[in-house]
């Protein structure tokens, strides 16, 4: 008898020392960063809400990363224990990083936050070669951006319209190759944007060559001794 109750004695106290799921036992529930994404300027700083939800968690509850680093370090940032991020003086290459929080308790529980780092407006400069091109329709040219006052050359490729006409514009591509539209007049300019630095941008004027008026004889010859040329037609409309 005295060794059954020494038995249910025992098993009552590690019953009441280990815990239960909805016990003293830890347990991670959640863990969430806020914001989820932010836009900084070079050497501004950012406060993240960092918070880890559960039972009988470690004090702090959460490790905080930047790139895999804890704590980050002056090339991609750097973070302290109270989610506080100071962005680099001079944004990395790409100028996006990881913030993460991870769990203490439960290293597979985490959270994390994308950054995207400018630098301040007029670090770059952009110029954009050739500046000046006329294209017959549908024909490409590649263009060029060279950046300065930055380590990241990026830029972003768009057209735009430099005179109010009608006819529609050309395209471009990511790599800067643009397409001039198949018919119309267009007086485009073909624009590379800093990714680091938005507010740096360079521009280049295209312009299309006009095609000859319906009816009329293509043969060069022909035109030019009714007293018309290309180029004289051209520098009509523009």
């Amino acid at each position: 008898m005295r060794w059954m109750c020494a038995l249910i004695l025992l098993t009552a106290a590690c019953n009441s020392g280990g815990g239960d799921a909805n016990g003293s036992r830890t347990q991670v529930k959640l863990v969430y960063v806020y914001p989820a994404e932010v836009t900084l300027l070079a050497g501004a700083t950012q406060s993240f809400d960092v918070q880890v939800l559960g039972v009988g968690l470690a004090s702090p509850p959460a490790r905080l990363y930047v790139e895999g680093i804890e704590g980050g370090d002056d090339r991609v940032g750097r973070v302290n224990v109270s989610g506080v991020y100071t962005a680099p003086a001079v944004p990395p290459v790409p100028n996006i990083v990881t913030l993460a929080a991870v769990s203490v308790d439960d290293p597979t529980m985490s959270a994390s936050s994308t950054i995207v780092m400018h630098s301040r407006p007029g670090t770059a400069a952009v110029v954009v070669g050739p500046s000046t091109l006329d294209l017959a329709h549908s024909a490409t040219a590649h263009f060029g951006a060279t950046v300065s006052g930055t380590l990241d050359a990026r830029v972003t490729w768009t057209v735009e319209r430099a005179a109010p006409l009608p006819d529609p514009s050309g395209t471009i591509d990511a790599s800067g190759v643009y397409t001039a539209p198949a018919s119309g007049y267009c007086h485009d300019l073909v624009v590379a944007t800093s990714v680091v630095d938005p507010t740096a941008r360079g521009t280049a004027a295209v312009r299309c060559i006009p095609e000859p008026v319906v009816g009329q004889n293509s043969n060069p010859a022909s035109r030019r001794a009714k007293g018309g040329s290309l180029g004289q037609r051209r520098s009509w409309f523009f």
